[in-house]
Order: C-alpha cells, then sequence, then structure tokens
C-alpha cells in the first residue's frame, strides 16, 4: 500500500529543530536539518542571478569575482562553500562571512586567467 503525506511544515517532537531521519537500508540516523542545502545560486555572470535558493544579491567584484549575498545568515564563517563554473574551467572560494561567500571563476582555456563565467554556489551547514 502507497502512503502520502501532506504537511505544511515539519516540526522535531523531542527539540522543534531537529529531526532525525534513519539512512537507506540501515540503521544509521542522521540529522534532517543538518544535511540540508541551505544556500545556492547559478550565476551567467557576476550579479546575473539566475536562480537562487537563500541568495539576497550579488556583486561583481571585477571580473571573475561573484560575490554572493545571503538572505538568512550561517552559523558561523565554518559553514561548508562548494563553488564551481562551465567545463574546461575552475572556481575557488576566496573569503567566507556568515552573510557573504566571494569566490573566483578562472578561464584556463590558452591562458589562466579570471573570468566571467557561468558560476555555481552551494553552501551547507547550520543557519543562523
Amino acid at each position: 500500500m502507497t502512503s502520502q503525506l501532506k504537511v505544511d511544515k515539519l516540526q522535531g517532537r523531542t527539540a522543534a529543530g531537529s529531526i532525525v531521519v534513519t539512512s537507506e537500508g540501515t540503521s544509521v540516523e542522521t540529522n534532517l536539518q543538518q544535511g540540508l542545502c541551505k544556500a545556492w545560486c547559478t550565476a551567467s555572470q557576476p550579479g546575473t542571478v539566475e536562480d537562487s535558493f537563500n541568495v539576497s544579491s550579488q556583486g561583481d567584484g571585477g571580473t571573475g569575482d561573484f560575490e554572493t549575498n545571503l538572505t538568512n545568515n550561517m552559523s558561523s564563517v565554518n559553514s561548508c562553500p562548494t563553488v564551481s563554473c562551465q567545463a574546461n574551467d575552475f572556481a575557488a572560494v576566496e573569503s567566507v562571512s556568515t552573510s557573504l561567500i566571494n569566490q573566483f571563476s578562472i578561464q584556463r582555456v590558452d591562458s589562466i586567467a579570471l573570468s566571467d563565467l557561468r558560476a555555481y554556489l552551494q553552501v551547507t551547514g547550520d543557519l543562523a
């Protein structure tokens, strides 16, 4: 029998902000909230957000320099941002604060140089 659960809000019973989920096929458990992506962004060039979640804006810090501002802050600078860009090129995180992730996009064709490329960002960790 197939079940369907429709709710608008989930809340832990013991602790409101904590829901434990059993992993696939084992008895190992994980915390649902800690496993969720807290922010993500796709930008065609610095300052041009095409799609996002928990991102208020993106600034253009210069060629290949993306400054992504979060709507809801992370709880510490020890969050885990992951950045990437188009094939054959690479991205790197320059700096992290609780409210801003600064990343570079670097083009590797012909020479290694900062370049305005399609860039991607995901942030995991705890929200403030």
